[in-house]
């Protein structure tokens, strides 16, 4: 395994700088747990996010820091991905300095942020910056956000898949090919989940009503599950 810091921010598009974030997991983790990464399964993968709401709140970091203090399940490190750092307030930001100063042996952080002006100067002069703006080939951001859509749709995480629609609402074209390629992963990968028809069949209706000519933002909306 290539030297990782404890601390560090992933610069970069969302999709690109999550994909490096995952593939930087395999390296810590092996390819023997390259499934379960994908899969967003891994015991010692912890991530955090705003989810619903607008900012990662103060709680949720004192949380993290509480749990950082329990050794890993799986392996001799626990990795926290916090997705979109720069969604933290500034109050979760400072919360963090504290650990990131003096972090345990066994966590890494990997923070990912499109943004570093929208985080604290302090909190980015402790970590290790890692720009991942060219990184992928279009073809292959493609195929990172069918994963990821399949997984968020797995997940029933209904915050992330709007999000990840809206990338995609000016382009019937490119949303009908995220939605094809999503099938042929969940197919691929998830083939004994118990969702999967119902999922497969969403997304053969959304395929239609695309091809209808649907108004592209109900479309969108037909993904919630409440």
């Amino acid at each position: 395994m290539k030297k990782i810091s404890h601390v560090n921010i992933i610069e970069g598009e969302e999709v690109y700088a999550l994909a490096a974030a995952k593939d930087i997991c395999i390296e810590i983790f092996g390819k023997v747990n390259e499934n379960k990464i994908k899969k967003n399964i891994h015991a010692d993968i912890v991530y955090v996010s705003c989810d619903n709401k607008k900012k990662i709140g103060v709680d949720k970091i004192r949380a993290l820091i509480k749990d950082s203090l329990l050794s890993p399940i799986e392996s001799k490190f626990k990795v926290y991905v916090i997705k979109n750092a720069q969604d933290m307030s500034n109050q979760s930001q400072n919360a963090l300095l504290k650990i990131f100063e003096n972090p345990p042996d066994h966590i890494i952080f990997l923070m990912t942020c499109a943004n570093l002006n929208q985080l604290l100067p302090t909190l980015v002069s402790r970590s290790s910056l890692i720009k991942v703006e060219k990184r992928y080939e279009e073809r292959d951001l493609e195929n990172r956000d069918a994963e990821l859509f399949a997984s968020f749709l797995i997940h029933e995480n209904e915050y992330e898949i709007l999000k990840m629609c809206s990338k995609f609402l000016k382009d019937r074209e490119k949303f009908i090919n995220l939605l094809e390629c999503s099938k042929l992963y969940l197919i691929k990968n998830y083939a004994e989940d118990t969702k999967l028809y119902d999922i497969n069949q969403k997304l053969n209706d959304t395929i239609e009503l695309i091809n209808s000519n649907v108004n592209m933002n109900l479309i969108a909306c037909s993904f919630c599950w409440s």
